[in-house]
């Protein structure tokens, strides 16, 4: 994927929640039950966007990047933790690898019913998906292990550009390492993810 600037319009019903790759520069109503976004980001090597019912919102600062989540049907204290294990795995890719660079970063937990959850594990600049779909004993290497799994694709390959189309290797092995290395921080080496317990801070 060619990095590059992005500056893109949309306009969705009102009662829509909408998110998208990048910073929202502007926000209005544009007719009857219509509104009207616009997301501007540069030197990144795609754009994604949501546009949902439903979803519910709550935001969090990790240092200077705004992190938020949008949930829907799921358990609001599971949310939380997921927001948690972000603000948490932030913190340790900034000090072990490099700053952040973009000011927003945002976690979508892709709802379980109609057929929406085979999009839970997807990863674009400033944006990905995850879900909560596991028993609460299996959460963290689960659906935890998944969010802290996609954000850490904002470094390998979303930082470090290597070509995830010729050698996908790269960007997967790098990622799959670095989040073991997160939750053994996390949670402690010898723990086995069936372990429940307390994050570390």
């Amino acid at each position: 994927a060619d990095y590059g600037d992005y500056d893109v319009t949309l306009e969705a019903p009102a009662a829509y929640a909408v998110e998208a790759t990048g910073v929202r520069v502007s926000d209005q109503k544009i007719k009857k039950g219509y509104r009207r976004y616009r997301y501007r980001i540069g030197d990144v090597h795609d754009f994604a966007w949501l546009a949902a019912k439903g979803a519910k919102r709550i935001r969090r600062k990790a240092g200077k990047v705004q992190l938020q989540l949008l949930y829907f049907e799921h358990d609001p204290a599971a949310a939380r933790r997921h927001l948690d294990i972000m603000a948490k795995s932030v913190d340790r890719l900034q000090r072990w690898y490099a700053p952040y660079p973009y000011p927003v970063l945002t976690n979508i937990l892709v709802p379980s019913k109609d057929a929406a959850l085979p999009a839970a594990g997807m990863e674009y600049p400033t944006f990905f998906t995850s879900h909560t779909e596991e028993v609460f004993f299996l959460e963290r290497f689960g659906a935890l292990n998944t969010t802290v799994h996609e954000l850490v694709h904002q470094y390998f390959y979303g930082l470090v550009a290597s070509n995830e189309y010729r050698e996908p290797w790269l960007d997967e092995g790098f990622t799959t390492y670095v989040t073991g290395q997160i939750l053994d921080d996390l949670y402690g080496r010898g723990k086995s993810a069936g372990e429940i317990g307390p994050l570390r801070a």
